[in-house]
């Protein structure tokens, strides 16, 4: 299966995990990291490596972040970077809700790659607006 990681500022993605949690009921090989206000970037990147080290089974790594440009991202593009040589990792930037829970219902039956161009393709889709859905 497929690791999981959520990179974002703040508890975002804690909560994002939570969330999914009430959806699917708890979930494995999954785990947040946030940057909260007086956290260093540095250590931030450490604690993203020290995750994909615990998650990666073998499978691979998706991370998602929120903010392309933001420090989650960045620290995530670092690790990637230091972890190439040992570790299959992708990273998916803007996550939401919608795309999160495609992740933990998609991970044990599709390759990393696969995931991740599906992925992108529902991120197409899982912003809408409203009042042109519905037609009010």
């Amino acid at each position: 299966m497929i690791g999981v990681l959520v990179a974002t500022h703040g508890n975002l993605g804690k909560e994002l995990i939570a969330t999914s949690n009430l959806i699917f009921g708890e979930v494995d090989q999954i785990e947040s990291v946030g940057l909260n206000h007086g956290d260093s970037v540095e250590g931030l990147k450490e604690r993203i490596i020290e995750a994909v080290k615990r998650l990666d089974q073998g499978k691979g790594m998706l991370i998602l972040t929120d903010l392309y440009g933001g420090s989650p991202t960045n620290m995530a593009a670092m690790a990637m970077n230091e972890l190439g040589a040992t570790h299959t990792i992708e990273c998916i930037v803007g996550t939401n809700l919608p795309i999160l829970l495609e992740v933990l219902s998609m991970r044990k039956t599709m390759e990393l790659d696969h995931l991740v161009d599906h992925c992108m393709e529902l991120a197409e889709n899982s912003v809408i607006n409203l009042r042109e859905k519905i037609n009010f």
